[in-house]
């Protein structure tokens, strides 16, 4: 015997953010998925590919080709190259800051789409 069905956490919160958007607006939930891929055949250079797939698929589905979309690529530091006399945490802020403005630039034509929005016609939602 199996106990109640849970709501996500995705879910739950998806619900709490109903209340604050306006009648016929439809919010829809994007996640970000990091994975590093080598880029030649041997294995020494890699990069950190940056898929962005809807939320509200399910997610055997949410990983499919046609549901995802590669939107770039994160550098991945060589240890070898880095300056002699860096500091290791001087070394983590650089990879923080470098990753940060990538995913920044990626992510810009997302963010003013959000502030602004995209107006959808979807047919059969409200009768016609």
């Amino acid at each position: 015997m199996t106990g109640p069905r849970r709501t996500p956490r995705s879910a739950h919160r998806l619900k709490k953010l109903y209340h604050y958007v306006q009648p016929g607006v439809v919010v829809l939930p994007l996640m970000l998925s990091l994975d590093e891929a080598t880029v030649d055949g041997n294995g020494r250079k890699s990069l950190i590919p940056v898929w962005l797939s809807f939320l509200n698929l399910r997610a055997g589905t949410r990983h499919k080709s046609w549901a995802r979309q590669l939107i770039g690529y994160l550098p991945k530091f060589n240890k070898a190259r880095w300056p002699k006399g860096m500091s290791d945490s001087q070394k983590k802020e650089l990879k923080r800051l470098v990753r940060a403005e990538a995913l920044r630039k990626m992510l810009e034509a997302l963010c003013v789409l959000g502030e602004t929005g995209v107006q959808m016609e979807l047919p059969g939602r409200d009768g016609k």
